[in-house]
């Protein structure tokens, strides 16, 4: 009964989708993640193992894909995540510390700040048992029965990441059974990019974007710029001082156009600052930015906005309230709504 409960769910948003078109999701650079554990306060220690599953569609390298991400957020960027090695190791000794019972393992972990010995004890704690787990030089203690809720939580993302990978070769709904539909969560966070104007050298990015995990299930535009080293996406950064940059840009063209000089130089903020200036001869904005010591490089980065690159933002901003208004229709596709606890 519930497997039909949950597929009437998402047939209101069916007319919108419809059936004859190519994809069943319209929309190419398409970033999910859903947590299918409950993402816990920061200050409750030993209970920040978090699961979500994850989906990619039209990356801008590789293939549409599905995954499902584990991370330890008691551990420091960098050394956060949970391969199988590590869980099979947290799952024995939990049981262990379950029985009341002495275990140990001690495994090696790749991590992005290379190979980190991780360690994992049933230890006595009072009149009970935990389980250590340390890494490096990072150590935090779980309750034994934290185990259990991740293999719940496991086993949802398992679930979810099924029915993603169906609806992303999907050309109509397919049908929700026990093993793929849309995984359970309070919410969930999207980034979808709208489009990309290249200002010959850093390019202005315009997305939809959400995180219902956090701050309730609203959508905003997201202006952003991405930063070129030989060819190569570099780094990418957002905030609301790039939608003032924006503005900046079409004072400057606004003087071009007309032949008068226009040039503003920004205070340094998280690192960076940035120089717009008008130039009457190309009849465009250049814009030089330095990202500081903060990004780990000095020398600045420079870009060109011409008439036709702010039309075309402009047009990106217009298609973004099409955009949203469709994830907000069809958010369902993506997760089922649960209570917060």
């Amino acid at each position: 009964m519930k497997i039909h409960l949950a597929f009437l769910a998402l047939v209101p948003f069916l007319a919108e989708i419809g059936f004859s078109q190519e994809s069943l999701i319209p929309y190419d650079r398409i970033f999910v993640s859903v947590h299918t554990k409950t993402f816990p306060d920061r200050k409750h220690k030993g209970a920040k193992l978090n699961v979500s599953v994850r989906m990619s569609k039209g990356p801008e390298d590789g293939e549409d894909s599905a995954s499902i991400d584990i991370n330890c957020f008691d551990f420091s960027a960098g050394q956060r995540m949970m391969p199988e090695q590590d869980l099979e190791a947290f799952f024995e000794v939990s049981d262990a510390a379950l029985a009341g019972k002495d275990a140990r393992k001690e495994i090696v972990t790749k991590t992005f700040r290379g190979e980190k010995n991780s360690v994992y004890e049933s230890v006595v704690d009072g009149d009970g048992r935990i389980v250590r787990m340390s890494r490096g030089e990072e150590s935090t203690d779980f309750r034994p029965e934290e185990a259990g809720r991740v293999r719940a939580a496991l086993a949802e993302a398992r679930i979810g990441k099924a029915w993603f990978e169906k609806i992303l070769v999907a050309t109509e709904l397919p049908e929700v059974s026990p093993e793929a539909r849309p995984p359970r969560s309070e919410g969930y966070y999207l980034d979808s990019q709208v489009g990309l104007v290249s200002g010959r050298g850093i390019g202005y990015e315009i997305t939809v974007s959400t995180n219902g995990m956090t701050e309730g299930q609203s959508y905003h535009i997201t202006h952003g710029l991405i930063v070129y080293t030989n060819g190569q996406m570099t780094r990418t950064m957002g905030g609301d001082w790039v939608k003032a940059l924006l503005h900046k840009v079409t004072l400057a063209l606004d003087a071009a156009k007309n032949g008068r000089d226009y040039s503003f130089k920004s205070g340094e903020d998280d690192g960076r600052r940035y120089e717009v200036k008008a130039n009457p001869t190309t009849k465009e904005a250049d814009l030089k930015l330095t990202l500081g010591n903060f990004f780990g490089k000095r020398e600045p980065k420079e870009a060109h906005f011409g008439v036709a690159q702010l039309d075309e933002i402009r047009r990106l901003i217009d298609e973004f309230e099409v955009r949203k208004r469709w994830f907000e229709n069809n958010e369902r596709l993506f997760f089922t709504p649960t209570e917060k606890e």
